[in-house]
């Protein structure tokens, strides 16, 4: 079962963006630490996608 979702995000559907280390994923995203797990999911056909923050079990 996944962790309690902290936050969640919209942002433009970019591939750089899924491509990059998780690391600097969370640098941009405000979370500096492994206790958090990021999901990066694209929203159907559309230019947006979803980033879903939660905590890690």
């Amino acid at each position: 079962m996944a962790g309690k979702i902290k936050e969640i995000k919209s942002a433009h559907a970019s591939e750089r963006f899924a491509d990059l280390p998780k690391k600097i994923k969370q640098e941009l995203l405000g979370h500096h630490n492994d206790d958090v797990e990021i999901q990066y999911q694209v929203v159907g056909s559309t230019h947006y996608a979803l980033i879903i923050i939660r905590e890690k079990e």
